[in-house]
């Protein structure tokens, strides 16, 4: 995800991976096989969404029996929707 023509491609639409910017461009390694924490997973969000919180979880966590880490991201309702919802009544 730090290069490639797939990452070119998301770029050129617009596009951002979100936990890059958070944890930079070597970040945790998110197979249990890859020894160069090169990135091959990745959220990739337009760039007027920003992300409260966002991380990886533990191998097996939750898919058990993966080499891979589950990604998750948490952004509030209006970076998502642009607008704060009136109560529901």
């Amino acid at each position: 995800m730090k290069s490639s023509d797939l990452t070119t491609a998301l770029q050129g639409m617009l596009l951002h991976e979100v936990l890059l910017d958070c944890y930079g461009l070597n970040g945790l390694r998110k197979c249990s096989k890859n020894t160069c924490s090169t990135p091959i997973d990745s959220i990739w969000t337009t760039a007027g969404i920003t992300i409260q919180a966002g991380g990886y979880f533990a191998y097996d966590e939750v898919f058990p029996s993966t080499d891979h880490r589950c990604l998750w991201m948490d952004l509030s309702f209006t970076s998502a929707f642009g607008h704060t919802m009136p109560p529901i009544v």
